[in-house]
């Protein structure tokens, strides 16, 4: 019979459906009550459309729209199947017009397209590091290739060029016990070094402060001020070098550990000692020196008595 157009052509094989079921219930159950089915094949849901089926219910073939109608990959009946009847499908192809340039997904059988219906879009089949890939405006990958980082390696050269670029706060390890180890020297060009620490450990036995990095340091009357300070809620605890005075100066008491240390020594003694009254105490007794106005008087602490020291003029 001659046709004006395209002849009526139905793609792809004929198949069995799998005995339909229930929304929600595998198991085709036929109760007189449920009328809407899903529809598979090898257990994958198939959307075709209704001319393209023959459905028999207990041997009779049941026509559409008369008998059903379909909607998706759900089958509806007319009339619910009754308990007891079985239930035959058979999916014929879907009608398409290759011509027409439009194939539908439920026109193709599962598992109906393989690697070998596929165009080759000459990629390689492979395992890419750092690749690049292409893909067109249909979705299909054209290109791939392995490419590579740029600077992975912590060379001096990538440091130089990498490092001043960082312009926000760096943090190396994390809240757990990690050890960050320089193998060589470290200089910190900053006005704040800040070190979050519970035991701060210098293998050196000499620190230097107001160190010029140039080497060339400044006169007494530049460091002026400079010093140690030991920080307080009550009160800062401080030593430190006084120009003026040409001394060090220390705004908290000084005490031995024990009485058994002396304050200079045989070979080394102070040359002069500026004091106000001179306490004297040692396991025998406790004596102050005071100092009058014309003359020097001894206090015995234990006993609270005063002696006057008789000093005769001889120039």
């Amino acid at each position: 019979m001659p046709y004006i157009g395209h002849a009526p052509t139905n793609a792809g094989q004929f198949v069995l459906l799998d005995d339909i079921e229930t929304a929600g219930s595998p198991g085709g159950t036929f109760n007189g009550i449920l009328d809407t089915f899903n529809m598979k094949v090898s257990s994958v849901s198939v959307s075709p459309s209704a001319d393209n089926l023959l459905i028999m219910l207990s041997g009779i073939v049941q026509e559409t729209p008369g008998s059903y109608t379909v909607s998706g990959s759900t089958i509806v009946f007319d009339d619910a199947p009754e308990t007891g009847m079985t239930f035959y499908g058979i999916l014929m192809g879907q009608s398409a017009s290759v011509g027409a340039g439009t194939v539908t997904a439920a026109e193709i059988a599962p598992g109906a397209v393989g690697s070998s219906e596929l165009a080759s879009t000459a990629v390689s089949a492979g395992s890419y590091t750092h690749s690049s890939i292409t893909v067109d405006a249909d979705g299909r990958l054209t290109s791939a290739s392995s490419g590579s980082v740029s600077d992975v390696d912590v060379n001096i050269s990538n440091l130089t060029a990498r490092l001043p670029q960082i312009t926000e706060n760096v943090t190396i390890g994390d809240a757990t016990d990690v050890t960050v180890t320089i193998a060589g020297g470290l200089v910190v060009n900053g006005t704040t070094t800040t070190v979050n620490s519970t035991t701060l450990q210098i293998d050196d036995k000499n620190i230097e402060l107001a160190h010029s990095p140039s080497g060339s340091e400044g006169a007494d009357a530049s460091v002026d001020g400079g010093g140690i300070t030991l920080k307080s809620s009550d009160s800062d605890k401080t030593i430190t070098w006084v120009d003026a005075d040409d001394a060090w100066t220390f705004n908290q008491h000084i005490f031995p550990s024990s009485n058994a240390l002396d304050l200079g020594g045989a070979s080394d003694p102070w040359r002069n000692i500026y004091t106000s009254d001179l306490h004297l105490t040692n396991e025998r007794g406790s004596w102050t020196v005071i100092e009058e106005e014309d003359y020097l008087t001894l206090r015995n602490n234990k006993n609270d008595k005063v002696y006057k020291l008789v000093m005769e003029e001889i120039e």
